[in-house]
């Protein structure tokens, strides 16, 4: 009895070293194809190919919309939220709504 357990002992590490070597052929097969995927760029641009034009888009946005805060006479902890909603939602009811009640503004159109 204490000698089959022995030998399905070494069995079972003879072939824990069979799948260990099985396994680093397989890494250099796999750094191969990694080195063949890494030329297309990344897979989010097959999928998306606008995606750093929107976020300039996003970016100008902004830029524009935060320009306009700005302006306004309003408190500083209102300038405040709608700067987080602009971040945060982009353009929210909130700002809107403050960006349309400024008289001098009403002629930006979105």
């Amino acid at each position: 009895m204490k000698k089959s357990a022995f030998l399905w002992q070494c069995l079972a590490l003879f072939a824990c070293g069979t799948f260990a070597i099985q396994s680093q052929e397989n890494e250099e097969i796999m750094a191969s194809v990694w080195a063949e995927k890494a030329e297309d760029g990344p897979i989010m641009f097959k999928f998306e190919p606008d995606y750093l034009l929107s976020i300039a888009d996003r970016k100008a946005r902004i830029r524009i919309t935060r320009a306009i805060l700005d302006s306004m006479d309003i408190s500083e902890g209102k300038r405040r939220r709608l700067l987080k909603d602009l971040y945060k939602y982009g353009l929210t009811n909130r700002l809107l709504d403050a960006i349309k009640s400024d008289a001098t503004l009403t002629k930006v159109a979105y």
